[in-house]
């Protein structure tokens, strides 16, 4: 029962809240895109950067997050959740810090400390609350990460505010028309520019603080109970003693869930690739939609605080969504909740255009379902993972279907700015709904029904 868990368990849960509040802060990018690329455009290099060309950095966090996963992962077995944890964190934190001096230099040098400084402690850290707060709640994994990455999804909701606020305080518009494209515009007032660059010590310095808070009160489930076997020396009950190893800490359970598939395991089941494909098409929209919704909300909105406030409103959605869904995936099967946020997204992402002529009304609402379904596939992804896969192994392999990103975040990256300059804002959003479509097909063909489910009461790393 959930009136039953530990007071720890609730402390555990809330700090994995908290860290992935900062981890979720990735989501602003959106918002700050159009600050960064005009401040580059006419105070750094290159002078002729596009709003498109600029999801280079988000896409390289990406890159950088999907890189770290994995060691971040071994980290929390070696030297526990709390320093494998603090670690990432000042990792990330110190990419944004820094990215104070990077940014007036050129976008290149931006690109690594916000884009892949950014993303390597980003991925060292995110799997590690998720698996904890799983831990406490073996009955309700799918809410229980769903909460966790709740805080990811929400992370741009207080962030987008103090961002907009002291950069933008009077509520500018960008007032520059681009030469070859006039519908796209960007800031070349002082009063917006000169605050871009201490906006990222404004922010290194809060991540810093949310994240110690968090690294605190992040315990650890320090035994389980598997086979009727307590982790503890000397002590044994029924037919069966096992001596915990002295040279691991006993948070770390020994067992093996029989029947668990290693990483290299789950490459020899189809379900592996329908899930790593369905993630690939999900992730393409996610990429898009975060990282140029405001940009292309500026080609018919003129208001700078509305978009800001469209953005922390998605943020919120973002959040909820994520435990709505992952509350959702513990009653409904994978295949029939991944099935319908698939048909969802498709739906809104093909007729976002759309909002041109609906107005601020209708860009809103459109964005914050957006976010809202595409939110899913955070709770979802984990929990099919172990359910389908088990839970000894469940960080590596999650890991390893992560890796999608990396294609998905480079090949996009490298088609934005192609792709919008030959096709328009319209026309690359079709693009990217019909992406979302497939993923929807793909997602219908998920052979659910040939897995045996995954019945494990707790998890293991070795």
């Amino acid at each position: 029962m959930l009136a039953n868990i530990e007071l720890k368990a609730v402390l555990a849960i809330i700090g994995g809240f908290l860290v992935h509040l900062t981890l979720g802060s990735v989501y602003t990018f959106g918002n700050m895109n159009p600050y960064i690329t005009s401040y580059i455009r006419h105070y750094s290099s290159p002078s002729t950067l596009t709003y498109e060309s600029a999801v280079w950095i988000q896409s390289l966090a990406i890159f950088g997050q999907v890189t770290s996963m994995y060691f971040g992962g071994k980290a929390y077995q070696k030297i526990g959740a709390r320093w494998s944890v603090l670690i990432g964190s000042l990792v990330m934190s110190l990419g944004v810090l820094t990215t104070t001096l990077t940014i007036k230099v050129s976008f290149y040098l931006m690109v690594f400390t916000y884009g892949v400084v950014f993303g390597l402690g980003l991925g060292f850290v995110y799997a590690t609350p998720l698996v904890i707060a799983m831990k406490w709640m073996p009955n309700y994994k799918g809410l229980a990460s769903g909460i966790v990455v709740g805080g990811f999804g929400l992370g741009a909701f207080g962030f987008n505010f103090v961002q907009t606020v002291y950069i933008n305080p009077q509520n500018l518009s960008p007032d520059t028309p681009d030469p070859q494209y006039p519908k796209t515009k960007y800031f070349s007032q002082p009063a917006v520019l000169d605050n871009v660059p201490s906006i990222f010590l404004v922010l290194g310095a809060t991540y810093i603080v949310m994240q110690l808070i968090g690294v605190m009160l992040l315990f650890d489930k320090p035994t389980i109970e598997n086979n009727k076997t307590n982790l503890v020396d000397g002590v044994h009950e029924g037919s069966r003693t096992l001596e915990a190893d002295k040279s691991v800490p006993i948070y770390f359970e020994q067992p093996d869930s029989e029947g668990d598939l290693r990483p290299y395991q789950i490459l020899r089941h189809r379900a592996f690739y329908n899930l790593w494909f369905n993630f690939a098409a999900i992730g393409a929209t996610v990429l898009f939609v975060s990282s140029l919704y405001k940009t292309f909300g500026q080609t018919f909105i003129d208001d700078d605080h509305f978009l800001q406030i469209v953005g922390s409103i998605a943020s919120i959605a973002n959040c909820f969504g994520r435990t709505f869904w992952g509350y959702m995936a513990d009653v409904f099967s994978y295949k029939t909740i991944m099935c319908t946020i698939s048909g969802i997204l498709a739906a809104f992402v093909l007729t976002l255009p759309a909002t041109v002529y609906g107005g601020k009304a209708m860009f809103l609402i459109w964005i914050i379902v957006t976010y809202g379904t595409f939110s899913a596939c955070f709770s979802l992804f984990p929990k099919a993972v172990t359910q389908y896969f088990g839970v000894t192994y469940a960080a590596a392999n999650y890991g390893l279907l992560f890796t999608n990103q990396v294609v998905v975040s480079l090949l996009m990256a490298a088609i934005a700015a192609p792709l919008a300059q030959a096709l328009g804002w319209s026309w690359l959003y079709i693009f990217v709904g019909c992406i979302t479509t497939i993923g929807l097909f793909i997602a219908m063909m998920f052979p659910e029904k040939s897995l045996k489910k995954k019945e494990v009461s707790d998890f293991d790393y070795r």
